[in-house]
């Protein structure tokens, strides 16, 4: 769905597929699943939104010592960089995003994506 363009079906996939990881405990799939959120805000150019859902794959992947969370820090240096944050709004951005996973795994920021989609 991502390919064609219809963001909105291919976030309903994602949030789907992001319900199940967490249920059954699928944490390299839900890192994934997250990184493939941010990459899909990210082309939309809706930056900040991808960089807190690149910054909870990272933080997903490192719980679990995976070596993907290599490649999620690059992506998330990418989008940080584009939107100039420096190494203290990076810090404060992982503890929020940490705090707001910690809260709801990630639901609001889901419906912060879905409400911020474009038509």
């Amino acid at each position: 769905a991502v390919q064609e363009g219809r963001y909105r079906e291919a976030l309903e996939k994602f949030e789907r597929s992001l319900a199940i990881k967490q249920l059954i405990g699928n944490m390299p799939g839900e890192a994934a699943t997250w990184a493939q959120i941010g990459v899909t805000l990210f082309r939309l150019n809706l930056a900040e939104l991808a960089s807190r859902c690149t910054a909870l794959a990272l933080q997903v992947l490192s719980v679990i010592g995976a070596a993907e969370s290599r490649v999620a820090a690059r992506n998330l240096k990418t989008v940080c960089d584009h939107l100039a944050y420096g190494e203290r709004e990076v810090q404060a951005l992982l503890a929020d995003v940490q705090a707001e996973y910690d809260h709801d795994c990630g639901a609001g920021l889901l419906q912060r994506a879905r409400a911020d989609l474009p038509i």
